[in-house]
C-alpha cells in the first residue's frame, strides 16, 4: 500500500474483484475510445453488475467494463442537466465521502465494498449490486471510490432521472450489446443498470 502525498490518496495494485472476469485479467481498453488504460496516465472507472456479493466473492457477474475518466465525463454530460443535478442531490443527502474514507482509510478492500454506500448493508446470496473503482495505470485509487451499490439503491437513483437520460442510459446498453459479445446477452432493457 501506498500513499500518494499530493492527493492524500491511498493506492493500491487492482483487486482481483476488478479485473475482467471474461479475460481473468485486469481490464486493458476503455469500453469506448479503446485507449490501453494500464499505459495510459489517465484514470479510469470499473463498473460491474453482480450477483452473489459478500465483499469478498461473487457468484456470478452480470456485465462489466471499464471506461477512461474523459469518456465518461462525455457520457455524462449528454444526460439531462436536472437528471445530474438529482443524482449529485441525492449522493449529497445520503453519502458523507470524506468520513468514510477516514473510516476505511486503513481497512482491507472487502470492507469498502462489504456494504451498500447508500443503504449500509450487505448483499444476499441471491441479491444484485453493482461495484465500482476509480484506476489509474495498475493502481486503484482510494477515496470516494471503491464502492458497491444494492439494486434497491440504484432502483431509487433511476427513479430520479428523465426520460431523456433514461434513453441515454439505454442507448449505452444498446452500444455495449452491438459492441463486445459477452454483452449480448446480459444487457438487455429491463436488466441490470448502466449508471455513469
Amino acid at each position: 500500500m501506498s500513499e500518494n502525498s499530493t492527493n492524500h490518496l491511498r493506492t493500491t495494485n487492482i483487486h482481483p474483484l476488478f479485473w475482467s472476469d471474461a479475460e481473468a485479467a485486469p481490464f486493458e481498453n476503455c469500453i469506448n475510445c479503446k485507449m490501453n488504460l494500464p499505459e495510459s496516465n489517465t484514470p479510469y472507472l470499473i463498473e460491474k453488475a453482480v450477483r452473489g456479493f459478500d465483499g469478498e466473492k461473487v457468484t456470478a457477474t452480470i456485465f462489466e467494463y471499464a471506461v477512461c475518466v474523459n469518456c465518461a465525463q462525455e457520457m455524462n454530460l449528454k444526460l439531462s442537466k436536472g437528471s445530474r443535478e438529482r443524482i449529485e442531490s441525492f449522493f449529497k443527502e445520503r453519502v458523507n465521502f470524506q468520513h468514510r474514507f477516514n473510516e476505511l482509510r486503513d481497512q482491507d478492500d472487502e470492507e469498502w465494498l462489504r456494504r451498500c454506500l447508500v443503504h449500509h448493508e450487505e448483499v444476499n446470496e441471491e441479491g444484485e449490486c453493482q461495484l465500482y473503482a476509480l484506476c489509474q495505470g495498475d493502481q486503484m485509487l482510494y477515496q470516494e471510490f471503491p464502492y458497491m451499490i444494492r439494486t434497491e439503491a440504484l432502483d431509487e437513483m433511476m427513479d430520479l432521472l428523465s426520460a431523456e437520460t433514461l434513453r441515454q442510459l439505454d442507448d449505452f446498453k444498446d452500444d455495449l450489446i452491438d459492441g463486445p459479445s459477452e454483452f449480448k446477452e446480459l444487457l438487455k432493457k429491463g436488466g441490470p443498470k448502466v449508471l455513469l
